[in-house]
């Protein structure tokens, strides 16, 4: 998730929420599912992809 731009909008979302309740609700939503005692660690993804050069994600990146 950090190399799809999670850190980049919960930066824009943390300068926001001082003063827009929207963005601190939003920002908190994206915490919960980030940070290991939420859903950080309980939940993993796993993308796949067939017959592209190269998959269309920002941040991919294979870790072997």
């Amino acid at each position: 998730m950090a190399g799809l731009g999670f850190l980049e909008k919960a930066a824009e979302l943390g300068e926001r929420a001082l003063r827009d309740f929207q963005a601190d609700f939003e920002l908190q939503r994206m915490l919960s599912l980030f940070l290991p005692q939420g859903l950080g660690d309980a939940v993993k993804v796993l993308i796949q992809y067939k017959n592209m050069k190269k998959p269309l994600l920002k941040g991919l990146t294979a870790k072997w």
